[in-house]
């Protein structure tokens, strides 16, 4: 379901956008998805792992918490280097600079989603996940009714991502 809204995501923005709005999306994109699979450090296993044996599970959930937010502000610096140093488009600095801000959550959301796997609460992770697709996908069916620019996308799949995160807090995690 997740992987359908969002191939139907993109081929909204494609049919929505011109083709060198859409290509400079795809690299901004492409650039924040590449620099947030490096940005959890390749913490997860070893979390899940030590936290069904941790004498001090909060602790340890804190500190990950930490390493992740920490992390993610790193990696969203880089991203905003790399898409200053890479791309001289304004357009594609200006997307960089908007979606890189995902990094950060996804590492949070990532945390949580470790937790939940720890716990044996995947449907949690699910069903946040697939609100978080229906909603960019509902978020571009309203380009066709009322068009908006690509920063505006943009900063409204901000907003979607930080509502996600907040689901994740709120119903998606154990406290």
């Amino acid at each position: 379901l997740q992987s359908i809204l969002l191939s139907l995501f993109f081929i909204l923005i494609a049919r929505k956008y011109s083709t060198q709005i859409f290509a400079n999306f795809i690299i901004a994109t492409v650039l924040y998805q590449l620099i947030a699979a490096f940005s959890s450090l390749g913490l997860s296993q070893w979390f899940i792992r030590e936290i069904t044996g941790a004498p001090n599970k909060k602790d340890l959930v804190n500190r990950f918490f930490k390493i992740q937010i920490y992390s993610g502000v790193v990696f969203y610096l880089f991203n905003i280097v790399f898409g200053f140093l890479l791309y001289d488009d304004t357009l594609i600095r200006s997307l960089t600079l908007l979606l890189g801000i995902n990094i950060i959550f996804d590492n949070l959301i990532n945390a949580i989603k470790c937790i939940n796997i720890s716990e044996f609460n995947q449907k949690k992770t699910f069903i946040i996940l697939s609100i978080d697709a229906f909603l960019k996908f509902a978020a571009t069916c309203f380009l066709f009714i009322s068009p908006f620019s690509i920063i505006t996308l943009s900063i409204i799949l901000i907003i979607i991502r930080f509502v996600t995160l907040n689901l994740f807090l709120n119903i998606g995690s154990s406290r």
